[in-house]
């Protein structure tokens, strides 16, 4: 059965006992006051998938088992952990929910709480809990919120428990809040949510201008970027350093777009220095996905411990400089200000537009950039896949990754029916994805060898070793490009769709 939880935030030196008796004016009685203490960790995965099901993990200060909580239903599970419960492996409870994820820390919390039961005059009966809550930042731990929450939680008598808290809100002047522990203990201490769901304000409408539809495109990079820079800068997941570094690169390519109605002067100077921010990003995402790859290739060559040791430490030092490099950056005031400057022209999205082609609605003007987006891509389907070289190849995987991330800003538009023609494209972006990678990897192993050679590090088996793995990535190039070249042929259909689309509206 679905429960009902209702959390105000209170102010002032009121204690529950004051409560209780102005509640008896009101004709609720009360119960024996009950006190509990609690101290738990908050846990998930990097993109919320616990979150994303209405599921909270907590795991508490003493003892191995952890509890599982279903925030629309109130149950609560008990799972039992290892000694060594963050680095052994997960029970197959947790396992089956996080797919591979990493579980990771995401708030701390120590409550000290009285508990009593409310009978209401309609004999309606549910809980009233007092808690003075201390919500902790896992990432800095000198970093804490203190709160006094009162909450409300009945399932049997659900109107009851709403009727309740409208006296708590409107007699006694207590203030709602939205959400359970975690979300009020992360929104205190300013942290993003598990998964970092994006705001509604920044949902294109067919009501806005280009100008709002853009403040609100760039509104919503920079929201993205501000949520990931936090476990990025503390290296908890690679996967908060990608979600940063495409934010990055949408922003970027929404700053270009958006130009002729933000300021062209204004939007070259935040894009000089998103760049800046990229180029560090990059450094750090490439040697993440080559020591990957590495992983997943040194049983093909027969690697053994020790080769593998040396390659994999060497790349693993030079990773260690490059990440203290960007998350130097990261804490920066120049980075602050950069995310600051993105909000700020979010901000302005209700600016008067006058009658300026600022003013112009962003749901007619959309299709003609896709259009422009499509073109690009188009002007190429003439030539015969083989004909392409790797540069040309990756240049066309650009084009195909402008006009996604175009049809993205504008999808909203379009709903589901847009997003189902995004994925028929992803596939032409994610083979020429891999091919880019594979001949990355290629340059990325010859200077490997030369480094590594310089160093002293390297001998014979280690050069060998480097050699055939090279030869992997020539073999993966060339299957890739086969690929293409039986799906390239395919593109107009997907063109065909997206324009049918676009003409419906």
């Amino acid at each position: 059965m679905e429960s009902i939880n209702l959390t105000f935030s209170l102010t002032g030196s009121v204690t529950i006992t004051q409560l209780c008796r102005e509640l008896e004016k009101l004709g609720y009685g009360s119960g024996e006051l009950q006190t509990y203490a609690q101290a738990v960790r908050y846990h998930d995965t990097q993109d919320g998938r616990l979150f994303g099901r209405g599921l909270r993990l907590q795991q508490p200060a003493e003892g191995n088992v952890w509890y599982l909580q279903d925030i629309s239903t109130g149950d609560c599970r008990e799972i039992e952990f290892g000694s060594e419960a963050e680095s052994a492996e997960l029970p197959a409870a947790v396992s089956e929910l996080v797919r591979g994820m990493r579980l990771l820390p995401w708030l701390d919390l120590q409550s000290r709480e009285k508990r009593t039961a409310i009978r209401s005059p309609g004999e309606g009966n549910f809980a009233l809990s007092y808690r003075d809550i201390v919500f902790g930042d896992v990432l800095q731990r000198d970093r804490k919120q203190k709160l006094l929450l009162l909450g409300v939680r009945g399932s049997k008598s659900a109107a009851e428990v709403a009727y309740f808290g409208t006296i708590l809100r409107d007699l006694l002047g207590f203030q709602l809040l939205a959400g359970d522990d975690l979300e009020i203990g992360l929104q205190a201490l300013h942290r993003p949510l598990p998964g970092a769901p994006v705001p509604d304000k920044y949902q294109v409408n067919r009501r806005d201008t280009i100008l709002k539809a853009g403040c609100k495109i760039i509104g919503r990079q920079g929201y993205i970027m501000w949520a990931n820079t936090p476990g990025t800068a503390a290296d908890l997941d690679p996967e908060f350093l990608h979600d940063l570094r495409v934010a990055t690169r949408r922003a970027r390519f929404a700053l270009r777009l958006m130009g002729p109605f933000l300021g062209e002067s204004r939007c070259e100077d935040l894009r000089r220095e998103l760049s800046w921010v990229a180029s560090l990003l990059g450094k750090v995402r490439d040697l993440d996905v080559f020591l990957h790859m590495l992983d997943h290739q040194f049983p093909q060559v027969n690697a053994t411990a020790a080769v593998r040791e040396r390659i994999e430490g060497y790349l693993k030092d030079k990773r260690k400089d490059v990440s203290g490099a960007l998350e130097t950056a990261l804490v920066s005031a120049r980075y602050t200000e950069l995310l600051e400057r993105m909000e700020l022209i979010y901000r302005e999205k209700d600016r008067p537009t006058g009658d300026g082609e600022a003013g112009v609605s962003a749901h007619s003007i959309a299709p003609d950039f896709i259009e422009k987006a499509l073109a690009k891509i188009e002007k190429k389907q003439a030539r015969d896949a083989w004909d392409f070289s790797a540069v040309q190849l990756h240049r066309l995987r650009i084009r195909f990754k402008q006009l996604r991330y175009t049809c993205e800003f504008f999808s909203d538009f379009y709903g589901q029916r847009m997003r189902k023609v995004i994925q028929s494209f992803v596939r032409f972006q994610d083979c020429l994805g891999v091919h880019q990678d594979a001949q990355v990897a290629i340059h990325n192993l010859q200077e490997l060898a030369h480094g590594m050679e310089v160093s002293g590090r390297a001998d014979a088996d280690v050069l060998l070793c480097i050699g055939a793995l090279v030869q992997i990535q020539r073999d993966l190039a060339q299957t890739k490009v086969q690929e293409f070249t039986a799906i390239w042929s395919k593109f107009p259909r997907s063109v065909k769709k997206l324009r049918h689309l676009l003409v419906e509206g």
